[in-house]
C-alpha cells in the first residue's frame, strides 16, 4: 500500500470520526453509580416532596457533570412514592425521628456498601441534606434545596452528599472532622462556605469553575465499593459498517484511478 493511499485512508477515517465528535471529546466514564430514589408524601399520598426542576429530576444534569470530573457516571432509578407525614419532616436530634430511623423503615434498612438510597423529603432540621460517610444512603431536604437562592435551587447538594457516601473528604486529604474541604470552590466544601453554582455552566471546568473535585479526591472516590466498572466500549455494528464502507470506497477510488 503506497503513501498516497495511506494518506487517503487517514483522511477517510478523520471524516468518519467527524460524524461522531462526542465520542472523541467526551471524558471517559469508567465507573458508574445507580441511585435508588424514594419520594415521600403525606399519609394521604398528597403534598409530595419535590423531585427537582422540571425536565431535570434529581438535578441529574448537574450531578452528572460534577462527577464526570472523576470519570464517574450517575444514574437515578425511581423506586416509588411513599406516604408518611412523619418521615416527610425529620429532626436528627429527636429520638425516633432521624435519618437513621427513616432508612431503617424503608430502603435497604441502613447504610450499605453496595447500594445508594436517596430519600427526597420536605425538610431535615438544620440541613439541606445528609449522607452516610463512606457508605450508601442520603436524605435531601427538597423544600430548602428548591427554594435556595430565590428559587434557583441548591443544584449541587445531591452531588455533595454522594461525595460523603464515597468517603470524602478524609483528614489525610485535607478534610475537617465533618469530611469537608477548605476551598469554597470545591464540591466537598461545607454548605455554609461552598460557592454554589447557579447554572450548569458554572460547574468546573466551565464558567466560574465551581464544584471542583481535585485529583486526589477523585482517585479516592473511584475506589468506593458503591461503584461498578463500566464495560469497555465495543464498536457497534453500524459504526463498524461505516468504517468498512469508508475503506472500501477509498480502495475503489484508487483502483478506478489506476485503471
Amino acid at each position: 500500500m503506497n503513501t498516497r493511499l495511506l494518506r487517503s485512508l487517514s483522511i477517510s477515517a478523520l471524516g468518519l470520526a467527524a460524524l461522531f465528535p462526542g465520542e472523541a471529546l467526551a471524558a471517559p466514564i469508567t465507573r458508574s453509580l445507580v441511585v435508588q430514589v424514594y419520594q415521600f408524601c403525606d399519609d394521604a399520598g398528597l403534598n409530595c416532596a419535590s423531585t427537582g426542576p422540571a425536565g431535570d429530576a434529581y438535578f441529574a444534569s448537574e450531578t452528572a457533570k460534577i462527577w464526570s470530573q472523576a470519570g464517574i457516571g450517575v444514574e437515578f432509578n425511581f423506586v416509588g412514592q411513599f406516604n408518611s407525614t412523619a418521615f416527610s419532616y425529620i429532626n436528627d436530634s429527636v429520638a425516633g425521628d432521624t435519618f437513621a430511623d427513616l432508612h431503617a423503615a424503608y430502603g435497604t434498612h441502613g447504610p450499605s456498601t453496595t447500594i445508594v438510597d436517596i430519600f427526597l423529603i420536605h425538610t431535615v432540621a438544620g440541613a439541606y441534606g445528609e449522607g452516610w460517610y463512606g457508605q450508601g444512603g442520603l436524605v435531601i431536604a427538597m423544600d430548602d434545596v428548591m427554594s435556595f437562592n430565590g428559587g434557583l435551587g441548591r443544584i449541587d447538594t445531591i452531588a455533595h452528599e454522594l461525595g460523603h457516601n464515597f468517603g470524602l473528604v478524609p483528614v489525610s486529604l485535607g478534610g475537617d472532622s465533618g469530611g469537608h474541604s477548605a476551598s469554597a470552590d470545591y464540591l466537598m466544601a461545607a454548605g455554609g462556605t461552598r460557592s454554589v453554582p447557579v447554572t450548569l455552566a458554572d460547574i468546573n471546568p466551565d464558567g466560574l469553575g465551581l464544584d471542583k473535585i481535585p485529583t486526589d479526591q477523585s482517585n479516592l472516590a473511584r475506589l468506593s465499593s458503591l461503584l461498578s466498572d463500566v464495560p469497555a466500549d465495543v464498536p457497534e455494528p453500524v459504526s463498524m459498517a461505516l468504517v468498512g464502507w469508508g475503506v472500501l470506497a477509498v480502495v475503489m477510488i484508487r483502483h478506478r484511478r489506476g485503471a
